[in-house]
């Protein structure tokens, strides 16, 4: 099974690309964003019932944390036996970095065990994608967005120099290009190593 994952800020381009994939590698698992999962159930548990407060990563980011975490091992652990390429929507990898930036970081060490036991096998790292804008899941102004990016990357290379080089996983950048220039990275970079669609 190979795990490749796409990570960055908000308004990257994952979406886009994730959805473009799905066409160009139909028999490939694709896993959710554990994330937005989450916004969405906790914000379905408001419309059910108003007087619910739902657990968002702004307003209370440690209870956050613990349900993304728990999502996330939840959505892997649901992958088919059987796939042979899994494409992820961020995955336990950036969690590093929101902790960091919300100096939530007294359980890295058990996350580092989670990371290393889900064996990635290549992440796509995105830049910036055109013009930035609020929704209901990037709940975000431009300045958060921004800092969230830097904090993802920076907690991508801490992750590198806490872990062997063979437990690591190699890391290809996307540009600010058409999504079709990506495309060609991204499959290039796949049959390099005998992933060709």
């Amino acid at each position: 099974m190979r795990k490749i994952v796409f990570d960055g800020g908000p308004h990257t381009g994952k979406s886009t690309l994730l959805a473009a994939l799905e066409r160009i590698y139909p028999s490939a698992y694709f896993v959710p964003e554990p994330a937005t999962t989450v916004i969405d159930e906790e914000l379905a548990k408001r419309n059910e019932d108003p007087s619910y407060e739902p657990i968002m990563p702004i307003e209370r980011y440690p209870e956050f944390y613990d349900l993304v975490i728990k999502r996330s091992l939840e959505l892997e652990a649901a992958i088919p036996r059987s796939a042979e390429l899994v494409f992820l929507d961020r995955s336990l990898s950036t969690n590093i970095g929101y902790a960091q930036l919300n100096s939530h970081t007294g359980k890295l060490g058990e996350l580092i065990r989670h990371i290393t036991e889900a064996n990635y096998s290549l992440t796509f790292w995105c830049e910036f994608v055109g013009t930035y804008e609020k929704s209901r899941e990037r709940r975000e102004d431009q300045a958060r967005a921004v800092m969230t990016h830097k904090a993802i990357r920076n907690g991508y290379s801490w992750l590198q120099n806490s872990l062997p080089a063979t437990e690591y996983p190699p890391m290809v950048v996307l540009d600010n290009v058409p999504v079709e220039d990506r495309l060609v990275v991204i499959k290039d970079s796949l049959a390099s190593v005998g992933l060709a669609p």
